[in-house]
């Protein structure tokens, strides 16, 4: 099945279920995840059975499930062998809500509906979309390294929700910042954040050129002399030392250093395929 499932008589549907507690999907994104726990294994061979439907659920366990908000992924890839680990590549479709839990055993098994705000998209891009598109043209002047490709496609977007959702993909957000951005139903407020969002980052990057460097600190220069001229593991020892002062006395410029050296592989990697 490479489509969204028909509506239901009733628009409620049932699925299989794997609760993760550490990624977030976004509808319309394709990204590879690997699940380990029997239940989940379980859920994602009963899917490819199925309709290679299964429903993520964003939380620890099922306790509380109910009435909790998720995301309908298609999954595409080998079927796992039995106690083996599953990764399939995961494509988001819908924000759904949990509606029940059918079964616990052998896997998690949810009814559940469609949570997606109904937008109609206007003749021309809201105020909002366009101050994003702003600050995505801040990022360029920032990280020049961050690839065309993905800013163009961004820039062709013409839905608010869809814009935020892909946003919420930015590596400088975190797992409890997107998770906010997956239950934010209105696109108009969820990109909403989205901008404030951008705007503490952009704001991070601005005091980072104006702050203190690095290689200004007698601190930070006192290190890593002493981590050259070590042998390797009281180096290494040194070299701890010297991430630790960083991460403590230059957190921005740490930011921005990740940001400019990992930040476009990151950003690929989460790209729509």
């Amino acid at each position: 099945m490479n489509a969204e499932p028909s509506p239901s008589a009733e628009d409620t549907y049932e699925a299989p279920a794997i609760l993760v507690d550490d990624a977030v999907v976004f509808p319309e994104m394709e990204v590879s995840l690997t699940v380990h726990e029997p239940k989940s294994v379980a859920a994602a061979a009963q899917a490819f059975k199925e309709h290679n439907l299964v429903v993520l659920i964003p939380a620890p366990s099922v306790d509380g499930a109910v009435g909790s908000i998720g995301t309908l992924v298609l999954l595409r890839g080998a079927s796992p062998d039995q106690g083996s680990a599953s990764q399939p590549t995961w494509k988001g479709l819908w924000r759904v809500k949990v509606d029940g839990v059918v079964a616990k055993d052998p896997y998690v098994r949810v009814r559940f509906s469609r949570a997606e705000w109904v937008y109609d998209s206007p003749q021309e891009r809201s105020e909002m979309m366009k101050a994003v598109f702003g600050q995505i043209d801040e990022f360029v002047e920032a990280l020049p390294g961050l690839p065309q490709e993905i800013v163009s496609f961004l820039k062709e977007v013409d839905d608010p929700g869809k814009l935020a959702d892909l946003c919420a993909y930015s590596p400088f957000f975190t797992r409890g910042e997107r998770l906010d951005l997956l239950k934010t139903l209105d696109p108009e407020k969820r990109l909403e954040k989205v901008h404030v969002l951008f705007e503490k980052q952009l704001g991070n990057l601005k005091r980072l050129a104006t702050a203190p460097m690095i290689l200004e600190c007698a601190t930070c220069i006192d290190l890593a002399d002493k981590a050259f001229e070590a042998g390797p593991t009281t180096g290494a020892k040194v070299a701890r030392e010297f991430l630790d002062h960083v991460a403590r006395e230059h957190p921005d410029e740490l930011l921005g250093l990740i940001a400019e050296r990992y930040g476009p592989s990151f950003m690929r990697r989460r790209a729509l395929r």
